[in-house]
């Protein structure tokens, strides 16, 4: 009774230290973050906080996937179908999302699209999110529900650009528009 306690006491605190490391808590616009070595802006959105946001870029997710593959002694043929399908749809990258809402209905990732442009403002990738049922939490009382979604970008995006998520729960553009700046 007491290993499993414990077990499930560092397993909750090793994806609260991920969640803490990928998604920083009260993210104000006009601050930066580096989360995974890149430099994030929050240049517009109101609140502090949700939706958090990552990106990773294709070399950092073949690495990852390398390291893994040696690690967990992956057969050849499987890594090398995994590098072929990253590449085929992730070459550009990806980003995560997570939602952070009070409500059910206002933490479904489907009210999202993902929206990226260049320094320019033209479009490179445009995507409406899919993503589970929200899942819940209880802390002193309050109920708070959240959501995450990954996408794989297929064209080969550089830093900078800029990434918008649109919600459509919102009517008003002061809360149904979030925008990063993804610098490096």
């Amino acid at each position: 009774m007491k290993t499993s306690i414990l077990v499930a006491s560092m397993v909750m605190m090793a994806t609260i230290g991920l969640g803490q490391k990928l998604f920083p808590t009260l993210w104000k616009t006009g601050k930066s973050k580096i989360i995974l070595g890149h430099e994030i802006l929050r240049e517009q959105g109101n609140g502090r906080s949700s939706p958090y946001i990552y990106f990773e870029s294709y070399e950092q997710k073949l690495a990852d996937l390398e390291k893994k593959a040696s690690v967990q002694m992956w057969a050849e043929e499987d890594k090398k179908q995994k590098i072929e399908s990253l590449t085929k749809y992730g070459k550009g990258g990806s980003i995560g999302v997570k939602i952070v809402a009070s409500s059910l209905d206002e933490a479904k990732v489907d009210n999202f699209t993902m929206i990226v442009q260049d320094m320019d403002g033209k479009e490179l990738y445009r995507s409406k999110l899919k993503g589970e049922v929200p899942s819940y939490s209880v802390v002193s009382g309050s109920t708070s529900w959240g959501s995450f979604a990954v996408e794989y970008l297929p064209e080969n995006i550089k830093t900078p650009f800029r990434l918008y998520l649109v919600n459509s729960y919102y009517s008003d553009e002061k809360y149904s528009k979030v925008v990063y700046l993804i610098k490096k």
